[in-house]
């Protein structure tokens, strides 16, 4: 849908402004369009690639993205490239690293 494509990528254009509250609400609207927020994730870390940001954090933890793993391959292994290149993560986003690379490999051999 349009409100998918383009709503969602212009609202949050300003990633580290919106509220765990206005993501739950994307998060919603989207449902199943949960390919947005990849690229949305994508241009955040093509931006900042040094860490995972709260806001990254709360999409990435929060989403499951095992189906666009499938549905759109391409731009799922952008984000895991998107997410190796950060070059000294902390411990905490190292772990969440881990558990996305975990459950991508899982969703693979499914």
């Amino acid at each position: 849908a349009k409100c998918d494509r383009f709503f969602v990528p212009q609202y949050l254009s300003d990633f580290t402004s919106r509220s765990p509250k206005q993501l739950s609400v994307i998060i919603e609207m989207i449902q199943k369009q949960k390919h947005v927020l990849m690229g949305v994730l994508i241009d955040n870390f093509e931006r900042n690639p040094s860490n995972i940001d709260a806001n990254s954090r709360f999409l990435l933890t929060n989403v499951s993205y095992s189906v666009c793993s499938k549905t759109h391959k391409p731009l799922y292994l952008k984000l895991l490239d998107s997410l190796a290149a950060i070059g000294s993560p902390s411990k905490e986003d190292y772990m969440l690293m881990v558990e996305l690379f975990r459950r991508s490999e899982l969703t693979r051999s499914a």
